[in-house]
């Protein structure tokens, strides 16, 4: 079965590629050339006659509703609003990247002090066998002494003698 075109329809595509072109007409927004071909369309298309007088009656309608009149103070609070709210914005994004600075700075300092307490960690045992050698190297240095010596009673007598120098007289 072919489908025959409703004319309805076929108005109703013809009325929605002109109504742009009426509604600039009613409200005077053409200019004087495109005025005279707007005039001329209507003269010869009475489907556009009709179809401009139902947006003039729309037109009409609309002139008949009451009108609201807002308070000036009603736009000056409504300014207020939008500039305290954009006013919030704009501090909890300065807040926002203040805090991100904060957290890589407090990063920052913390990935220095743990490369700084590894570093003196490490560097504290690699040092530490090198630290007692020199605590015992006057023990090393005269161990071919130490090894003549047949007691330790023969040692304790030279100290008491005088004969060893303590560590403290000879860092003076």
């Amino acid at each position: 079965m072919i489908n025959e075109p409703n004319p309805a329809d076929e108005i109703e595509a013809a009325n929605c590629g002109h109504d742009d072109l009426l509604v600039a007409y009613l409200d005077g927004e053409l200019d004087p050339q495109q005025t005279v071909d707007v005039e001329r369309k209507l003269a010869d298309d009475v489907v556009l006659r009709r179809r401009l007088h139902e947006l003039q009656a729309s037109w009409d309608v609309l002139d008949c509703l009451p009108q609201t009149l807002t308070a000036e103070t009603f736009t000056k609070s409504t300014i207020e609003l939008v500039t305290r709210e954009a006013t919030r914005e704009l501090q909890r994004t300065r807040r926002h990247k203040q805090s991100t600075w904060l957290r890589r700075g407090a990063l920052a300092v913390l990935a220095i002090g743990a490369a700084w307490g590894g570093f003196q960690t490490v560097r504290t045992f690699q040092t530490a066998s090198q630290r007692q050698l020199a605590r015992d190297l006057r023990v090393i240095e005269n161990m071919d002494l130490y090894r003549s010596i047949d007691s330790l009673e023969f040692l304790k007598q030279l100290e008491q003698a005088g004969l060893f120098v303590s560590e403290e007289s000879d860092s003076e």
